[in-house]
C-alpha cells in the first residue's frame, strides 16, 4: 500500500475556502536532507533556549553559535512578540564547501547552518561575523513563520504544529523580513551594501528592473532567486523605515490569525496602509531615483570601464592573463550550456572551450609554461562530504590532473617556479597552505580565531603572498602581505609561519589582490564610495588610486605581464563580463578621497552565555512524534478516505519512522503501514510494513465475483550510492514479501460446462530485487528541458521459492533518456526514452502490463491532491488497450520553447512561466509471446505546454495535446492534463 500523503484538516469555512485551505497546508509542509558526517562523535550543547549539535572538532564553533543564539533570542523575540514554544534544535555541520544557512518549521524548529564562511564576493560577503548574520537571519524565519493565532492556532493546539499560514506566502516576504533583520541587527548584511544597490542601479540603468510580479515567483532575468533577497530585503527595510516595525509584524499576525492564505493586500491595507503593489511602486521609485542620483555623479567624475572581451552577459570568472600575455583564460556560465573554462586569443579576439565543469569550477591559474591552467572544482571525499579540490588542466588536450584530496582549496595561484598557494576551510576557520611541485605543504598562516581568509596572489618574485581577510568581526575586510615560507630572497629565507603584514585599515570591503608585475603596486577591488571600483596600492607609500570609474560594481582584476593592460569583471543588468583597459600605473591620478568611509562599526562579540549542559548526542530526544497529522483524499463525487499520520525524526534527520492509518469511505476498509529509515550511514537503509484490504475479483461460475482481499506486506531495502557532483549512480537491494488472502470469495466447484476460471491465487509472494539508477543530465538556466545527457534505472526481481515464496515469479524493466541539443538552436531539444519490461512465472501472480493512452484525469482533483500525470504512455490509443507479460514503448520528442511568460498579477497566487511545444512520435506495445507476434502501435501527435506556479509553491505543467493512433485500435485524441513530459 502506498503511504499516505500528508494532507488537509477539514473545517467549517464552506468548500472554496476549504480547497484553498488543503493547498495551504500541504504547501506549508517542510522538507528534509540527512546530516552525515562519517565516523564523527555527536555532540550536543545546551543552552536556555537551543541544543546546539556538532561533531568533534566543532566544539568551539559549537560554543560560539551557542552565545550568537541567545543572543538572537534575546534581541528578536521581544520584537516579534513571540518565544517558540520548543527548543529550538541548531545543527552545525561542515560537509560542503557552501556558506549558508536553513531554518525547519515542521515538525519541530531546526536551524542548520553550515561551519564555511562566505566567500567575500558573494551576496553573503558583507558581514561582521557570519555566523552573527546567518543566525539572525534564520531565527527570523522561524519566528515570522511560527506566529499563528485564530482558528490556525487552534488547529496546532488540537493536532500538533500542522498548519503555519505565513510559510504560504511569497518568498519576497519571506526572505525580505528576514534580510532586514539580518542587516538592522548585524549593522552589515545586504540591505544597502554596495552589491545590493549593484544589482539594483544596473537593472534601473539596464532597463532589467523587475516588476513586483516577476519577483512574487522565480524570475527568469537576474538575479534570479538571488531577488527574493536583494529585491526583497531592500523593500522590507523601506517600508520599515516608513512605517516602522510593528505594523509589519501586525501584518504576519494577521496573515497568521487567518484560516485561508493569499489575503495578502487586504490585510496589508488594514495594518500597514496600502496594499503591496502600492508600496512596491512608491518603493521602485524612490530607489531608483536614489540610484539616478549616483549615476550622475559618476558620469559627472568620468566613466572609465574598457572594452567589453566578452558580450554574454550571465556569470564570467576568475579572468587570468597567460605567463605570455596572449591568452586570457576564464570560467563562463551562460544559462544555455554548462558552465566551462574557455581561453582567449586576445589578438583575433576568439575563444575556445577547454573543458566543461563538473559542478562550479573557478580559482584559474596558469602554470608557469603557459601549457597547462589549474583550477578548483568539489568532489565527493568519503562519500558525503563534497569539497573543493585542485586540479592541472593541460591545454594539449589532456584529461585533467587531480592534485589533492579533501583539500577544501579556496582560492588558488601559482608562482613562477610552480608552488600553489590556496586556502583552507575547517569548522569556521582558515588557513594559508603552500604546495610544493613535489606535493608537500605547508601552513603559511594557521587559523587565528574566525579570521576569514581568500584571494591569495603570489608576489613577482615569489617571496611573498598578498591575500585579503576579514580578522575583527567589525566587517572590515583588508589587504595583508605575508612572507612565503622556503624562499630565499632579498629579505632572506623563510622556513616557518610569518606575520602577515596589514596593508589596509578601514571600513571598505578590499577583495581580489593582484600584483603589478613590478611588484611595487597592488591592484584590488574596494567599495570606498559605495560602489565597487579596481584601485591600485602604492606598496612604498601606502598612496591608493582609482583605475576604474564604473557605474555598477568591478570586481577581479588581473594584470597583463607586461604591465599594459588589466582585465576585470564588470557587472551589468544582464550579468558578470569581462573587460580590459590600457594601464599605466605612474599616470593614474591620486585617489578621490572626498567620499567618506563607511560609519565605524565596533567588532562584534556575543554576549556570554550560561551552558546548561554538555552532552553526547541523543536522538530520541527530537525523534518522537509531534503532531497528529489529518489526511484525507478528494475526488468529484466528494471525500474519498480519511486517515491519520504520525511521524517523527531526530534533529540530524538519522533516523526518521511514520505510522499510517487510512479508512476508504466508498469500500469501508482499513489499511495501515510503519515504515523507518536510518540514513546515519554510507548505505541507506529502509524497512517498512504495510496491512490492508482490497477489493479484487475473479472468473468463475462463468462470471465475474468481486472480493475481499487482505494483504500483508513488508520490505528491507538497501541503497548503495556512488556520488558524483555531476554524474549520481546508486545501487539498491532489498527483499520484499507480501501475502494475500481472500476473505470472503465464494470456495469454487467447478462444473463441465464452465469456461475456463481466472481466480488469483494466495499465499506468499518473497524475494529479493535489485535496482540501479544513473543520471548525468545537464540542466541549464534558461533550458525548457535538460538540455544534453542520459539517464537509467533498472529494476530486476525474483519470488522463489528458495526465498519463501509459494509462487515462483520474475520480473524486469528498464528505462533509458537521452537529451540531445538540437544543431540549429541551443534551446531546441530531442528527447528520447525508451522503456522495455517482461514477467515470467504464475500468471495468477505475475500480473501484466498495461499501455495506452492519458488515462482520465480530474484537473481540479489533481490540483488538490497534487498527482500529475507522470511515466510515459503510448498516446492515440485507448487507456489499457494492450496489455500482457511483455513489453516496449520508445518515446520521441522534438521540444522547442514558444514563449517566456514569467508573468502573473501583482501578488496573485497565480503566475505563468513558459509557453513550449512538442512534437512527438509513440511507438510500442504490450504482449503475450514472442516480440513477434505483437506488431508495434504507433502514434504523432503534438501538445502545447504551459509551465505555471500555483500557490507560490506549485509548479504545474498544463498539457493540451492533439494525438492520432495511425494503427488498428487508433483514434483521435484532444486532451488536456496536469502532468509532466514523457
Amino acid at each position: 500500500m502506498a503511504r499516505p500523503r500528508p494532507r488537509q484538516i477539514a473545517t467549517l469555512v464552506g468548500p472554496a475556502s476549504a480547497v484553498v485551505l488543503v493547498l495551504a497546508v500541504l504547501l506549508s509542509a517542510g522538507s528534509a536532507e540527512a546530516t552525515r558526517a562519517l565516523g564523527m562523535r555527536w555532540r550536543t550543547l545546551a543552552t536556555e533556549n537551543f541544543d546546539i549539535h556538532y561533531y568533534e572538532g566543532g566544539e568551539a564553533l559549537a560554543a560560539r553559535v551557542a552565545r550568537v543564539a541567545e543572543h538572537a533570542h534575546a534581541e528578536l523575540s521581544p520584537l516579534f512578540g513571540l518565544r517558540l514554544s520548543n527548543r529550538c534544535q541548531v545543527v552545525l555541520t561542515d560537509h560542503l564547501d557552501v556558506a549558508n544557512g536553513f531554518a525547519r518549521t515542521m515538525p519541530y524548529d531546526r536551524i542548520t547552518l553550515h561551519a564555511y564562511p562566505p566567500e567575500p564576493d558573494g551576496n553573503l560577503g558583507n558581514y561582521d561575523d557570519y555566523l552573527h548574520l546567518l543566525f539572525f537571519h534564520e531565527y527570523t524565519h522561524l519566528l515570522h513563520l511560527n506566529t499563528v493565532g485564530g482558528l490556525p492556532g487552534v488547529i496546532n493546539t488540537v493536532l500538533g504544529k500542522t498548519y503555519l499560514p505565513n510559510t504560504v506566502l511569497p518568498k519576497w516576504y519571506i526572505e525580505g523580513i528576514a534580510v532586514t533583520m539580518e542587516s538592522r541587527a548585524t549593522g552589515r548584511g545586504r540591505v544597502g551594501s554596495a552589491r545590493t544597490r549593484m544589482v539594483l542601479r544596473a537593472a534601473h540603468r539596464d532597463g532589467t528592473w523587475l516588476t513586483l510580479s516577476e519577483l512574487t515567483d522565480a524570475p527568469l532575468r537576474r538575479p534570479g532567486a538571488g531577488a527574493f533577497y536583494l529585491y526583497g530585503g531592500e523593500f522590507v527595510s523601506w517600508i520599515i523605515d516608513q512605517v516602522g516595525l510593528e505594523p509589519v509584524v501586525e501584518f504576519q499576525r494577521a496573515y497568521g490569525r487567518h484560516p485561508v492564505p493569499y489575503a495578502l493586500n487586504i490585510l496589508a491595507r488594514r495594518t500597514i496602509g496600502r496594499d503591496w503593489a502600492e508600496l512596491y511602486d512608491e518603493w521602485s521609485a524612490t530607489l531608483q531615483a536614489e540610484e539616478r542620483g549616483r549615476l550622475a555623479a559618476i558620469r559627472a567624475r568620468g566613466v572609465v570601464e574598457g572594452r567589453a572581451l566578452t558580450t554574454k552577459a550571465e556569470e564570467h570568472e576568475s579572468p587570468r592573463f597567460s605567463p605570455d600575455g596572449r591568452l586570457l583564460a576564464y570560467v563562463e556560465s551562460d544559462g544555455d550550456t554548462r558552465r566551462n573554462i574557455r581561453v582567449m586569443d586576445l589578438e583575433r579576439g576568439v575563444s575556445r572551450r577547454v573543458r566543461d565543469c563538473d559542478g562550479v569550477c573557478r580559482d584559474l591559474a596558469w602554470s608557469p609554461d603557459g601549457r597547462a591552467l589549474y583550477f578548483s572544482e568539489p568532489r565527493y571525499h568519503r562519500t558525503v562530504y563534497l569539497y573543493r579540490d585542485l586540479y592541472r588542466l593541460p591545454l594539449d588536450g589532456g584529461a585533467p590532473e587531480r592534485l589533492t584530496t579533501g583539500a577544501r582549496v579556496r582560492g588558488l595561484d601559482v608562482s613562477a617556479d610552480g608552488r600553489v598557494a590556496y586556502m583552507t576551510t575547517e569548522m569556521g576557520t582558515t588557513s594559508l597552505v603552500v604546495r610544493e611541485p613535489d606535493g608537500e605543504t605547508r601552513v603559511v598562516r594557521p587559523p587565528n580565531g574566525y579570521d576569514h581568509l581568500a584571494g591569495p596572489r603570489w608576489s613577482p618574485d615569489g617571496g611573498e603572498i598578498a591575500y585579503s581577510a576579514s580578522v575583527d568581526s567589525d566587517g572590515r575586510r583588508d589587504l595583508f602581505v605575508i612572507d612565503a615560507p622556503g624562499r630565499d630572497t632579498a629579505r632572506g629565507p623563510h622556513l616557518s609561519p610569518a606575520t602577515p603584514r596589514r596593508l589596509t585599515w578601514d571600513h571598505a570591503l578590499h577583495m581580489h589582490p593582484t600584483w603589478s608585475p613590478d611588484g611595487r603596486h597592488l591592484l584590488y577591488s574596494a567599495d570606498y564610495d559605495g560602489v565597487y571600483d579596481i584601485h591600485a596600492l602604492r606598496l612604498e607609500d601606502g598612496a591608493r588610486f582609482r583605475i576604474t570609474s564604473v557605474e555598477t560594481g568591478a570586481f577581479a582584476p588581473d594584470v597583463s605581464p607586461d604591465g599594459a593592460r588589466l582585465a576585470f569583471l564588470l557587472y551589468g543588468g544582464h550579468g558578470y563580463d569581462i573587460h580590459a583597459l590600457p594601464l599605466t600605473l605612474d599616470q593614474v591620478s591620486a585617489h578621490d578621497r572626498a567620499v567618506a568611509a563607511p560609519p565605524e562599526v565596533p567588532p562584534y562579540e556575543p554576549p556570554a552565555t550560561t551552558v546548561a549542559r554538555e552532552s553526547g548526542y541523543n536522538p530520541l530526544v527530537t525523534l518522537w512524534p509531534r503532531r497528529i497529522g489529518p489526511t484525507w483524499r478528494l475526488s468529484a463525487a466528494g471525500l474519498d478516505n480519511v486517515g491519520a499520520e504520525l511521524s517523527g525524526q531526530d534533529a540530524l534527520d538519522h533516523h526518521k519512522w511514520t505510522a499510517a492509518i487510512d479508512y476508504s469511505l466508498n469500500s469501508s476498509l482499513l489499511s495501515e503501514a510503519l515504515s523507518y529509515q536510518y540514513l546515519r550511514l554510507p548505505v541507506d537503509l529502509g524497512l517498512s510494513f504495510s496491512h490492508f484490504e482490497r477489493r479484487r475479483w475473479a472468473f468463475m461460475h462463468n462470471q465475474e465475483r468481486n472480493y475481499r482481499e487482505r494483504v500483508m506486506s513488508g520490505s528491507i531495502d538497501l541503497r548503495v550510492p556512488f556520488p558524483h557532483v555531476r554524474v549520481p549512480v546508486a545501487v539498491g537491494l532489498g527483499y520484499s514479501l507480501r501475502w494475500a488472502k481472500a476473505v470472503d470469495r465464494p470456495p469454487h466447484r467447478p462444473e463441465p460446462d464452465d469456461l475456463v476460471p481466472h481466480i488469483p491465487s494466495d499465499g506468499l509472494l518473497a524475494g529479493p530485487y535489485l535496482s540501479l539508477s544513473y543520471s548525468d543530465l545537464t540542466h541549464t538556466r534558461y533550458g525548457i528541458a535538460p538540455r544534453a545527457g542520459r539517464s537509467l534505472s533498472l529494476r530486476l526481481s525474483a519470488n522463489h521459492p528458495y526465498f519463501g515464496s509459494d509462487h515462483l515469479t520474475y520480473g524486469v524493466r528498464g528505462t533509458w533518456r537521452e537529451y540531445l541539443a538540437a544543431p540549429w538552436h541551443r534551446r531546441h531539444v530531442f528527447a528520447l526514452r525508451a522503456t522495455a519490461g517482461a514477467r515470467f512465472g504464475s500468471r495468477e501472480q505475475r500480473g501484466n502490463f498495461s499501455l495506452g493512452g492519458l488515462p482520465d484525469q480530474d484537473l481540479l482533483m489533481a490540483l488538490i491532491n497534487e498527482e500529475p500525470l507522470s511515466g510515459a504512455h503510448l498516446r492515440g490509443y485507448p487507456t489499457g488497450r494492450f496489455s500482457g507479460r511483455h513489453m516496449y514503448l520508445l518515446n520521441a520528442e522534438y521540444r522547442f520553447p514558444l514563449l517566456d511568460l514569467f508573468v502573473g498579477l501583482d501578488t496573485l497566487p497565480v503566475w505563468a512561466r513558459r509557453l513550449t511545444g512538442a512534437l512527438f512520435v509513440d511507438v510500442g506495445s504490450a504482449f503475450e509471446g514472442a516480440l513477434g507476434e505483437r506488431a508495434p502501435r504507433t502514434g504523432l501527435g503534438a501538445e502545447l505546454r504551459l509551465n505555471t506556479t500555483l500557490f507560490y509553491r506549485f509548479a504545474a505543467n498544463f498539457r493540451l495535446g492533439y494525438a492520432h493512433g495511425l494503427q488498428r485500435g487508433g483514434e483521435h485524441q484532444v486532451y488536456l492534463i496536469l502532468g509532466g513530459s514523457p
